[in-house]
Order: C-alpha cells, then structure tokens, then sequence
C-alpha cells in the first residue's frame, strides 16, 4: 500500500515520514483504525477524527506537508490553504499492488515541483512575453512549487 511505501522511509534511521490519519468519522471510530493499521502492520500514531468537519482545516497545526486525499474539494481546499496536496484515485492501489517494493511519484513541472510563475505570464500577456520572460531567465532557477518540500523530505 502507499502507506506501508512511505512508512517504509522510516527504516533503519531517524524517522522521515509520519503518517497522520484525518477522517470525517468520530473518534470511537477511531480506535478501530488504529487497530487495523496495527494489524497491518503500519506505523500509525496519531490520527485526528473530525465528526464531519472538514479534515484539510487541521493540517496547518500538524505541519503537515502534504495532504492526500480521495475528496476532490478537500484536496482543493488544502492547495487553496498552501498545503501540496493531491487526489489518490481508487486505481491507484492495483498499480501500487504491481510495484510492491517501489514508490513510483511523477510530479509535473509547472506549478506542482515548481513555481507557475512562468505559467502565468502566459496566461496573462500571451505566448510572446512567455518567451522573452523564459529567455531572459533561462540561466535562472525556477523558484520552487508546493510540492518541492515533499520531494526534499523524502531524498
């Protein structure tokens, strides 16, 4: 699974990863998650149980860097509040299923690992000054994306 790979992250040093559950659900619920991840397996301590509110509001207190998520408006919400996040789609466990010893991330380059500053110069002026802002900067760095920190904490 996707959390057993990140968790996996923790082996053999100082820890890298924390993984934090955040569900709709009540806490008496709760318990039985924490009891199905120790029984898979998966280093899971802490977790945040919302009654129905929206999770994304507590990621800010947890530091969370990043925030996954099967909910499409709270993934939006997250990236709206400045936190990198992304939609896990239900297909994603058979293809994670295929590589069980590998965690496979693409990120896009424009606006995800990287700034969309370039991105939006072209939306806003044209295809034109897209290009002089490029080659003027061609040399130049792209400043970073949302989720460039997520990538550092995990080399």
């Amino acid at each position: 699974s996707l959390v057993k790979k990140l968790l996996a992250f923790n082996a053999g040093g100082a820890p890298r990863v924390e993984v934090v559950v955040l569900s709709r659900n009540d806490p008496i619920s709760g318990m039985r998650v924490f009891r199905s991840a120790a029984h898979y397996g998966l280093s899971i301590e802490r977790g945040v149980f919302t009654r129905g509110a929206a999770p994304w509001r507590y990621l800010r207190p947890l530091s969370a860097q990043l925030f996954l998520s099967t909910n499409e408006a709270d993934v939006r919400s997250a990236l709206a509040a400045g936190v990198a996040a992304a939609r896990v789609m239900p297909r994603s466990r058979q293809a994670s299923a295929e590589h069980p010893g590998e965690l496979r991330i693409a990120f896009d380059g424009d606006a995800v690992l990287f700034s969309d500053e370039a991105e939006r110069i072209y939306q806003r002026d044209g295809l034109a000054a897209f290009r002089e802002h490029e080659s003027e900067r061609a040399r130049q760095p792209l400043p970073a994306g949302p989720f460039k920190p997520v990538l550092e904490a995990l080399q």
